[in-house]
């Protein structure tokens, strides 16, 4: 049993935690927004000898700069900062995602602040998670796995599960209808039914992380967007991604 710190989800409480490791050679490319270097230091040694290959950016508006130029997995943003604060430029990026039509990027909130009033700050602001300092490794980590979405290889998965322990005794049924979702996501493709397919990755996106599997999360997100934008190959490829997943958890 593990602790988990995301005080998003109603404080502190416990889930089980099973992770597969990438594949050799795969990099997480993770973005870290920090103003202080003892900080930074901090975090990039946690994350040294590990898949994520961590990038700086000392303050908010650096940090929506770097975005617009590359792609990147998932975001650390500390809230309090000179020239741009946290909460300042995640607005930014989500309002830069929204209008190129992009798919968000999971953005985890650092900050010692953590009144509810705070937590509601974040996420209004659009970020993901909330993540307390002081950091330990073990923390950040999970946050990390949890929450990660593959820009660069959308082929393989996070292989994370972290069910909740109140909600254990719905996962059997939440993945029942999950394969039932398959047969009804081959027959939408096979009928070119593509507002089916767009329409069952939104419910996809909405219920994974909360049921502890934040990869059907971030295949619901990808199918979605196959969907809106036609796209046969993509949902084709992003289907059977699904079932291989649902396949990977039935083992365990």
């Amino acid at each position: 049993m593990t602790w988990n710190p995301y005080t998003f989800a109603g404080g502190q409480s416990t889930a089980t935690t099973l992770q597969a490791p990438l594949p050799p050679g795969k990099s997480v490319r993770l973005l870290l927004v920090e103003d202080l270097e003892d900080n930074r230091d901090l975090v990039t040694t946690y994350l040294r000898d590990t898949e994520y290959q961590v990038e700086i950016a000392e303050n908010g508006a650096v940090a929506c700069e770097k975005i617009r130029e590359r792609n990147y997995d998932l975001v650390l943003m500390d809230i309090q900062m000179p020239v741009m604060d946290g909460l300042t430029a995640t607005k930014q990026i989500r309002n830069w995602e929204q209008n190129g039509g992009k798919t968000p990027m999971p953005i985890i909130a650092l900050t010692a602040r953590v009144l509810a009033e705070d937590e509601a700050k974040s996420q209004e602001a659009g970020c993901t998670a909330h993540l307390a300092k002081p950091i330990s490794r073990q923390s950040l980590l999970l946050a990390l796995k949890r929450y990660q979405v593959s820009t660069s290889e959308p082929e393989s998965w996070l292989g994370v599960v972290d069910v909740p322990p109140g909600l254990k005794a719905l996962v059997p049924g939440y993945l029942a209808g999950r394969r039932n979702d398959i047969a009804i996501l081959r027959s939408a493709l096979a009928q070119a039914d593509y507002a089916v397919i767009s329409r069952l990755g939104h419910n996809l996106k909405g219920t994974g992380t909360p049921y502890g599997f934040p990869d059907i999360t971030a295949i619901g997100r990808l199918l979605e967007c196959a969907g809106k934008e036609s796209d046969h190959a993509e949902a084709s490829r992003h289907i059977e991604r699904f079932a291989s997943f649902l396949e990977f958890v039935a083992e365990k």
